[in-house]
């Protein structure tokens, strides 16, 4: 393996895709869309699953290997989802492998001396693959996911205010059309 220019066959190193833009595709949309559909079926609250999983397929597009695995560390996605607790990721996350939406390879059972931390649980992406232009949904640039409530803001952007029923309940379309991210 070659990595920095330097070989060696004794190191299992694992290159990433690192590309200058994320990616969602209309499958990506669509799934945001089920998992609506779920919540109007069930009257289960799932705005908290579709932004965790609106992460996961950014970063999962973005940093996966050619399986479609990549890791992603609770901080975060607690950074991007304006989440207080690792115990709503933990319930999301679960919650969505259990749906086959995304699959957990692994989880975050290994503590990292050096770093003092656990690290980051291994994902796969249920629905990966390789990308073809007339496939892309949205491109975002890195500030446009690091800036706050960029998921409503995406959406927003992609469904426009009047459609938005289409991927949220009414009760969060309307919270969302009262504040300033609709605007």
């Amino acid at each position: 393996m070659i990595y920095k220019d330097i070989y060696c066959d004794n190191k299992n190193y694992c290159l990433y895709r690192n590309q200058d833009k994320f990616y969602l595709t209309h499958g990506d949309i669509n799934l945001l869309i089920e998992l609506n559909r779920y919540a109007k079926d069930t009257g289960k609250a799932m705005v908290n699953h579709q932004k965790v999983l609106f992460y996961l397929l950014l970063y999962g597009k973005k940093y996966c290997d050619e399986k479609g695995k990549f890791n992603l560390s609770y901080e975060k996605i607690i950074y991007h989802t304006d989440f207080g607790s690792r115990t709503t990721v933990n319930k999301c996350i679960t919650d969505l492998d259990s749906m086959g939406y995304i699959k957990i390879v692994s989880r975050n059972s290994r503590f990292d001396k050096m770093s003092m931390k656990r690290a980051p649980n291994v994902y796969q992406l249920i629905n990966y693959y390789i990308l073809n232009e007339e496939d892309v949904a949205l491109t975002l640039s890195y500030n446009e996911i690091n800036c706050d409530n960029s998921f409503f803001k995406t959406m927003v952007r992609f469904f426009g205010k009047d459609n938005l029923n289409i991927v949220f309940t009414r009760a969060v379309k309307v919270k969302l059309l009262n504040t300033q991210i609709a605007s």
